[in-house]
């Protein structure tokens, strides 16, 4: 039952947009609180549908970033999330080759990236958000952190940071964040 629930979740993530865009923000929350509550088990065996569950959180907050007309996503480090979101995002995706984040509408900051402080900065100066798998990436200047918690992924926003750099997060996002700094 659990490897048909996680065959959907794409699925599931389009009725959590639309559930969102339509007012009916209980049906949204059921469905992202359904998605963080899959376990996600071995990591080593489940890492194409852990990238999945990532690429599919970036593009829930791509959508719901409100100070943004532009649609371009870069990803700095992880490549298999660079293929993962190229395969399944509406954005334009692109691969963040330096530090320089003022092309981009948000940055991804992989686990692996170098000069990751360096992309923080150049992407606040634009107020681009920064989303990240890595470890305290909220304390390190990041808008949002990706994070797993009693085998589930969760996400966590640092307010504080996006209201200094003016970037606007949609309030029923923000209600499901399981922490805010």
């Amino acid at each position: 039952m659990l490897i048909a629930a996680r065959i959907n979740i794409s699925m599931i993530m389009m009725n959590f947009f639309k559930g969102l865009i339509r007012g009916k923000s209980y049906i949204a929350i059921t469905a992202l609180i359904f998605i963080t509550l899959s376990s996600t088990g071995n990591a080593q065996a489940d890492s194409a549908e852990i990238l999945k569950l990532k690429a599919n959180f970036v593009n829930i907050f791509m959508k719901y970033i409100q100070n943004k007309s532009a649609n371009t996503i870069c990803v700095a480090g992880n490549s298999e999330l660079y293929n993962t979101l190229k395969s399944s995002a509406k954005s334009s995706v692109v691969a963040l080759g330096g530090t320089d984040a003022s092309n981009c509408s948000l940055v991804f900051v992989g686990k692996d990236a170098a000069g990751a402080a360096t992309i923080i900065k150049s992407a606040d100066s634009k107020g681009t958000v920064t989303i990240s798998d890595k470890g305290s990436f909220l304390n390190q200047g990041g808008l949002v952190e990706l994070y797993e918690k009693e085998g589930k992924i969760k996400f966590g926003l640092n307010m504080k940071k996006a209201a200094a750099v003016k970037v606007k997060f949609d309030s029923k996002l923000v209600e499901l964040a399981d922490k805010t700094i």
